[in-house]
């Protein structure tokens, strides 16, 4: 088994420049991220298409994604070998007997919990994500024509919350405990 992280790329993604471009103009990538013979799902954004997204939704959850400053070949790949050693928690994952998501703890020390299995998690508001991916001002993403600085950005489990509250991400971790269970394996 190798022990580099790698692109697997979607199926009907030839590689090519066509569809570097499209991604390009999408300003995100859904893909997967592989080592040896273990997948895992993965989604690269520009900062302005994820605070778009966030700005649309009441809530969402993003598994394993990593802020690029524009979703070309070159920049993701960059992307992926800055955060690779922080992916290999994704290593550990296995099934784990049938248990109920929770929400552990605020703020850093913040973790979901299913039964005696404890996973990473990001918690945002929308100002907040659009700070974290480079916007110094989370205004000027409304304006065409600028740009967030660059940053290095990876969350493993991204919740953008309509408000900072426990009760609003105890909601919304129920809301998407469906989409979450690809961590234990189900």
């Amino acid at each position: 088994m190798t022990d580099e992280w790698t692109l697997a790329l979607p199926d009907g993604h030839c590689d090519d420049e066509s569809d570097w471009w499209m991604n390009t103009q999408r300003d995100y990538l859904t893909t997967q991220l592989a080592h040896g013979d273990m997948r895992f799902d993965a989604n690269f954004y520009g900062p302005t298409r994820i605070t778009q997204y966030a700005d649309m939704t009441s809530s969402l959850y993003e598994p394993n994604m990593i802020i690029v400053p524009e979703v070309t070949r070159e920049a993701v790949h960059q992307g992926l070998a800055r955060m690779a050693r922080r992916l290999d928690w994704l290593l550990d994952l296995a099934p784990t007997p049938k248990s109920t998501w929770k929400l552990d703890g605020w703020g850093e020390d913040a973790a979901l919990v299913y039964g005696d299995r404890r996973f990473p998690v990001a918690l945002y508001d929308r100002e907040q994500l659009a700070e974290a991916v480079g916007w110094d001002d989370p205004e000027d993403r409304h304006y065409e024509g600028t740009t967030a600085r660059p940053v290095d950005f990876y969350a493993p489990n991204l919740f953008v919350l309509s408000e900072l509250t426990r009760e609003a991400a105890e909601n919304v971790i129920a809301e998407y405990s469906t989409e979450l269970n690809w961590l234990v394996g189900l």
